[in-house]
């Protein structure tokens, strides 16, 4: 048995996982299963929420780019020039490792588009904000980093998990990123450069919207969830526009996604026949030649 907060209980069963939860009211039931899971000999529980537990998260509206050494260079020259046409700064460069976690050989969270990991030794979640393929390059996600935000929309504890062998770790990579700060059309944006420990390199731009949906009467006027969410997909549109950053084809892969890709292939086809990756996107192979200890920024 993993003991989560006194509010969730739960365990993991050879089938996926099992929650024993106690009577709360009101529940609020988060996410159901991803179709096809069940071919997988797995499944994902429904997770209900308590009242107490239900807390305003953030959504990250966000968009990566192909990220060449000459782009670094171009998009740090112009964020720090000072006859840019919109406000910006240097936030910070710093360097982090990241460990992702998942139920062993039957994947039960990735295949379900569910990001465990573990940044700095911190737990960290990111869910989809909707069910359903992404409808564009973009992608919105809520991020998770309270423990008990994380316990009741698992219904149980990675702690637990990871100590009984629920859980194992299936990535890590290490990363040098360059924050930028751009305050654009009204709107905030967070620019970070990446350059991962395997010779990757990929850029994003990102807004956070306030998830209002499910508040109490003091957001009643608050714009809606999806409304916000369009206006910050447009924003970002409209900046890569600006900086000369090439629309995608196809979703442009993110670090996790490459690693898995590279050295995950049987993991990576089950993430693509289940429509979490596309096998069709952006990013270019000859990223597999750069040289991991080039400073571009």
């Amino acid at each position: 048995m993993l003991v989560c907060s006194p509010a969730t209980r739960c365990s993991l069963s050879s089938n996926g996982l099992r929650s024993n939860q106690r009577t709360l009211s009101p529940p609020k039931r988060l996410y159901s299963a991803r179709p096809g899971a069940d071919a997988l000999q797995h499944r994902l529980a429904l997770v209900h929420t308590p009242a107490a537990l239900i807390m305003t998260v953030n959504i990250e509206v966000e968009r990566k780019f192909v990220l060449s050494p000459e782009l670094a260079r171009r998009l740090v020259t112009v964020l720090e020039s000072e006859t840019r046409p919109f406000e910006a700064r240097r936030l910070r460069s710093t360097r982090f490792t990241d460990v992702y976690y998942d139920t062993p050989a039957t994947w039960a969270l990735t295949l379900r588009d569910w990001w465990l990991r573990q940044r700095q030794a911190q737990w960290q979640l990111k869910v989809p904000w909707r069910d359903g393929p992404r409808a564009s390059a973009l992608d919105t996600y809520r991020e998770l980093e309270q423990l008990a935000e994380l316990e009741a929309t698992l219904g149980w504890c990675p702690d637990a998990a990871l100590r009984d062998g629920h859980i194992q770790p299936f990535a890590q990579i290490a990363t040098e990123r360059d924050t930028f700060q751009v305050t654009y059309r009204g709107h905030v944006l967070r620019i970070d450069l990446d350059r991962a420990d395997f010779g990757y390199a990929v850029g994003e731009i990102e807004a956070l919207v306030k998830d209002n949906e499910g508040e109490h009467d003091a957001l009643k006027n608050a714009p809606s969830t999806a409304v916000a969410v369009s206006s910050a997909e447009q924003t970002i549109r409209l900046f890569a526009k600006e900086m000369d950053i090439a629309e995608p084809a196809a979703a442009v892969r993110g670090k996790l996604a490459e690693y898995i890709r590279r050295f995950r292939p049987e993991h990576y086809a089950a993430l693509v026949r289940h429509h979490i990756l596309d096998a069709g996107d952006a990013s270019p192979d000859n990223q597999l030649d750069l040289n991991p200890d080039e400073n571009v920024l």
